[in-house]
């Protein structure tokens, strides 16, 4: 049997309601943040998001930070050029590339990012992290 989560109450504590809220999705985020958070804090969020998704994308793939940026740059150009005019309304699709790429433009609302920023997500957490798989991204 399934058990209830347990009520949010103002005994929690602020930690635990800040990972009550960072594991919520971004849509309900921004609905509590019309009341609650900044226009600011909202965006980190939202691009963290968008980071998250790009990241998961990138998983698999070999090559400098560049080449990396490329091939995602491709799969969402692919599919907004394909798909995204008929599925951006409607749930993520159920091939996981392109409900990879439909949660990318959810977040940022129809607009592929440019193979610059991808490359500098990707040659970033390169940096930080030489073992993630992308270690020769420059």
């Amino acid at each position: 049997m399934i058990a209830a989560p347990a009520p949010i109450t103002s005994e929690m504590g602020p930690q635990r309601l800040e990972a009550v809220i960072a594991a919520l999705p971004w849509r309900e985020r921004e609905r509590l943040a019309r009341r609650w958070f900044s226009p600011s804090a909202l965006r980190a969020a939202k691009l963290a998001e968008r980071d998250d998704l790009l990241l998961r994308m990138a998983i698999g793939l070999e090559g400098s930070a560049k080449a990396i940026a490329e091939a995602v740059h491709a799969d969402l150009d692919r599919y907004v050029r394909q798909a995204w005019r008929f599925e951006r309304r409607a749930n993520a699709p159920v091939r996981a590339r392109d409900a990879l790429a439909h949660g990318v433009l959810t977040l940022t609302e129809g607009d592929v990012p440019s193979v610059r920023q991808l490359r500098r997500l990707f040659g970033a957490v390169a940096k930080k992290d030489p073992g993630n798989g992308h270690g020769n991204a420059r």
